[in-house]
């Protein structure tokens, strides 16, 4: 899964922070009522699509979760910014996600 967001700002920043942590918290979770409403915007939206991967739980190791600064390198990033990289890519890792930040 890739995200990315201008990252110029720490606002900008944020919202990438919080569009990965809550994916990856509705995409992986027990509970498939976001996997279910998903599959359904697929067959609106996407006609022929193959959503069978939306059927069942992936395993948080199964997918990368990339996260991309359209801009800036995180070691120049603003001081909340860092922060809320840091503490989003410790808590995605420790349960298991493959995180990655990169910038272009």
């Amino acid at each position: 899964m890739k995200c990315a967001k201008v990252g110029a700002r720490s606002s900008g920043m944020s919202h990438l922070v919080e569009q990965v942590r809550r994916t990856a918290e509705l995409l992986f979770n027990v509970d498939g009522a976001y996997r279910l409403e998903l599959t359904k915007v697929f067959k609106k939206y996407h006609k022929g699509v193959d959503t069978d991967w939306l059927k069942s739980r992936p395993d948080n190791s199964d997918w990368k979760l990339c996260m991309i600064s359209l801009g800036r390198p995180a070691k120049i990033l603003p001081f909340f910014a860092k922060c809320a990289l840091y503490r989003l890519h410790k808590g995605l890792t420790e349960r298991g996600h493959h995180v990655y930040f990169g910038n272009v």
